[in-house]
This record gives C-alpha cells, structure tokens and sequence, in this order.
C-alpha cells in the first residue's frame, strides 16, 4: 500500500519555469530533486495556450486529424511525398518475402497501383 503524500500537481506555468531552469543549467543537483526528472523542453510548450492546459497529456486533436487526413488522402489519391507508401516501403516488402503484387516494377523502380489507391484511367 502506498502511504506517500501524491505529488503537488503543477501548472503549465510551474513546469515551464522549471523546463527554464534546466536548459539554463543553472541548478544544484543536491537541493531541488525535481529536476532530475526533466531532460528538455517538449516542443509543445512553442504553443501559445500550451502553458494554460490543466493536462498537459492531452494531445491537440485539431492538428492530429489534419495529419492523419493529409495522409489517407495522400495515399488514396497516390500524392508524391503524402504518402508514407514509397520505394523504400515497397522494397522492404521484397525484403521480407510478402505482398509480391506490391513489389517495384522493372529496373526504373515504377510503384504499381494498390487496390486502395485511385487511377486517372476510366474503367
């Protein structure tokens, strides 16, 4: 059973200004133990409301969804350079022996359409 006091739960503000006293390097290992804890600053706090969040764990769904949309688009609609889906993917699909379909085609390395992605070809 634990019989420890829980932590204080710090603001934003409070973990910023400690973020700030680690980067700075200017601390006593000996006197505040909390900043062992800390390695650096997340990118995150680069937003402005960052530090005003009661969690800061939360993840911000708005940028989340445009990323995960860019990305089904991109491979649907077979964009260059939205895609996750290129030439190193499909060689280690060779690699490891499986989805032969989805292998480089000839020595120029063309990508063949999957069954998800459109063509500009009528049917």
């Amino acid at each position: 059973m634990e019989r420890r006091d829980r932590p204080p739960q710090l603001s934003g503000y409070d973990v910023f200004e400690q973020l700030c006293i680690v980067e700075k390097g200017k601390w006593d290992n000996s006197s505040d133990t909390w900043l062992k804890h800390w390695k650096k600053r997340s990118i995150f706090f680069e937003l402005p409301y960052w530090k005003e969040l009661l969690l800061r764990n939360n993840l911000d769904v708005m940028h989340i969804e445009k990323n995960v949309c860019d990305n089904i688009i991109g491979t649907i609609m077979h964009i260059q350079g939205k895609s996750t889906d290129g030439k190193k993917a499909r060689m280690d699909l060779k690699e490891m022996g499986i989805r032969e379909t989805l292998h480089l085609l000839g020595e120029d390395g063309k990508i063949p359409l999957t069954c998800y992605m459109l063509s500009s070809k009528k049917n």
